[in-house]
């Protein structure tokens, strides 16, 4: 996912977004590695460098991680989110 342009009144504004899908995993990382949610907040913290305090959700399906971040936007021009925006499907 990337950030989305909306259309307001006073032009166009970038919405950060908190939802991502991750595809491909990191480093070393395989996806028997992640069987529980707390793996996939393991996987989060470890190789994607997200604080805890930020992962709202982690839903694992089919060899995919579907994340959900708490909203607040002292985060979006953190290196780890701009990554996540890069990688996310």
């Amino acid at each position: 996912m990337k950030s989305i342009l909306m259309k307001t009144r006073k032009g166009f504004q970038m919405q950060f977004l908190t939802r991502f899908k991750i595809k491909d995993l990191e480093n070393t990382w395989q996806w028997p590695d992640i069987k529980t949610e707390n793996d996939g907040k393991n996987f989060c913290a470890e190789e994607l460098e997200i604080p805890y305090e930020y992962l709202k959700a982690i839903n694992l399906c089919h060899e995919e991680l579907h994340l959900t971040l708490r909203r607040d936007r002292t985060y979006i021009r953190d290196d780890w989110y701009v990554n996540l925006t890069r990688i996310s499907a």
